[in-house]
Order: structure tokens, then C-alpha cells, then sequence
């Protein structure tokens, strides 16, 4: 324990002196270090006190309160490195091996991880390719489908007026739904029909309008053409129809400088006779 963390090193400096064969004596070879290279207590070191082992061929000896020096691993390579005899130089030849072992292991490890990532990068390419490449033939398989429909339904369309009246209606049809009375309203028609096309023009979802193989007249998908005549249709109908049941409003022109007067101005129609 150091600084209150469980670190890696070594237990007794005392071990690591006697190890590198240091010359001096081992208290002002540990302080000495210590100040020269800077290790800090608590981080670097640990400083603890133990009771020396008694000397058993001395009755007398008993014994002695010592420092003990917990170095970390760190500290304790630093310590062997600079020492400078055979054992130390022996020791950073070891660590620059070991160095130089590292620095191969990471260019190796790198260049294959290099390899690996290209091929990975090639497979990934290739998969994205043939995706891309199935998704564009399912878009024209899911095109010539729904071309493949359009000709069955514009066939069945033709070859049977029941089924055009199930999934189309013509502006005829509708106003005749909305019950608009049919004096008069050609105009509201060719409206109707306008809007109707403008609107499946710009719309952003496919509507597909068709024109009757008989008669020439514009059909309508009958829930495109029910939303239209909610939204807007059947208000134009009322409108045609009281125009028609003459329930409009009148307004008489005004003379020249003469200023309207609201009493004889828009003013309601009677109803037609």
C-alpha cells in the first residue's frame, strides 16, 4: 500500500540495496536518492516502521524500531537503472531490451492491425456494393410491379364499367353525390375537374387520375375525391345551388357621387317564383 493505493513494487528498499550491490551504506544511499531524483512520499515511496529482527547470538540484543522504504515498481526500476555498477548497467540493458521488444511487438501489432483493417474495409465495401445492388433490382422489380397493376386495373377499367364505379368516380359523379342541381352547372364541373387535377398533380403521394377509354371523362380515386369534396367540394355545391334557387345576394350599382346606402344595398334576393 502506497498512498493508500495497492500498487506493484517492492516491500523493503533495504532488499533492492543489497540486490544492486551498492557500495554505500543503505540509509544515506536511500535519502540520497531520493532527493536527487525527485520521488515523492506517498506517491513514489511509503515510509513505515517495523521492528528489526533481534540479534539470537546476543542475550542482550532486543528488537529496534527501523524505517522501511515501500518503493513503488516504477521507482524501484529508476532506482536499479541509474545505479551505476555492473548490476545497475546490467539491469538498463534489460529495460532497453525489453524496450526495444515493445516497440516491435506495437510496429508489428500495428501493421497487422493495418491489414486486418483493409480487409475488413474491402469486405464492408463489398457487402455495401451488392446492397446497393440488390436494393436496385428490388426498386425495379417493385416498379414493374406496380406498372404490371396499373395495366391490369386500366384493362379491368375498360373491360368492365363496374369496377371503374367501385374505385373511380368522374365530377359528374360527385356532383350528382353532393346532389348539386343540374341546371347551370357546367362551370362548377370544369372547376371541380381543375381543381381535382391540380391537386393529384401536387400532391406528394401518387394519385393516379385516369381518363375513361369510352367517354374520354376524368376519373378520380374515390378517397382522393371524397377528401377534396369534404375540404372544398361541397361548399362550392351549396353555393351553386343557392345561386340556382336564387337564394343569392343582389347589388345594385350606385350612382355617380351618390354615397351606398346600406338599406338598399345587398340586399337578399327573393326566392324564384
Amino acid at each position: 500500500m502506497i498512498g493508500g493505493r495497492t500498487v506493484l513494487g517492492v516491500a523493503d528498499a533495504r532488499d533492492l540495496h543489497a540486490g544492486l550491490g551498492v557500495g554505500r551504506d543503505y540509509t544515506n544511499w536511500i535519502k540520497g536518492r531520493i532527493a536527487k531524483y525527485g520521488f515523492r512520499e506517498g506517491v513514489d515511496f511509503e515510509i513505515v516502521e517495523d521492528l528489526s529482527s533481534p540479534d539470537l547470538a546476543s542475550a542482550k540484543a532486543r528488537p529496534q524500531k527501523v524505517q522501511v522504504y515501500r518503493l513503488t515498481l516504477d521507482m524501484s526500476k529508476q532506482l536499479a537503472m541509474v545505479e551505476n555498477n555492473e548490476t545497475g548497467r546490467l539491469i538498463r540493458r534489460y529495460f532497453l531490451w525489453c524496450e526495444e521488444q515493445a516497440q516491435r511487438a506495437n510496429a508489428e501489432l500495428t501493421r497487422r492491425m493495418d491489414g486486418m483493417l483493409r480487409m475488413i474495409s474491402h469486405k464492408v465495401a463489398g457487402t455495401e456494393k451488392m446492397m446497393r445492388l440488390m436494393a436496385d433490382a428490388m426498386e425495379r422489380q417493385d416498379a414493374d410491379l406496380v406498372a404490371m397493376a396499373e395495366r391490369v386495373n386500366h384493362l379491368m377499367l375498360a373491360a368492365d364499367g363496374r369496377v371503374a364505379a367501385l374505385e373511380y368516380v368522374s365530377v359528374r359523379g360527385l356532383l350528382d353525390e353532393a346532389q348539386a342541381i343540374t341546371k347551370g352547372r357546367n362551370g362548377l364541373n370544369r372547376k371541380i375537374g381543375r381543381d381535382l387535377r391540380t391537386r393529384a398533380l401536387l400532391s406528394p403521394d401518387s394519385v393516379a387520375v385516369r381518363k375513361c377509354p369510352h367517354s374520354g371523362v376524368w376519373l378520380f380515386p374515390r378517397d382522393f375525391a371524397a377528401r377534396y369534396m369534404e375540404e372544398r367540394g361541397k361548399a362550392l355545391v351549396a353555393e351553386h345551388n343557392d345561386r340556382q334557387r336564387g337564394q343569392g345576394v343582389l347589388t345594385f350599382p350606385r350612382r355617380a357621387g351618390r354615397k351606398p346606402d346600406p338599406a338598399t344595398t345587398d340586399v337578399p334576393a327573393s326566392p324564384a317564383e
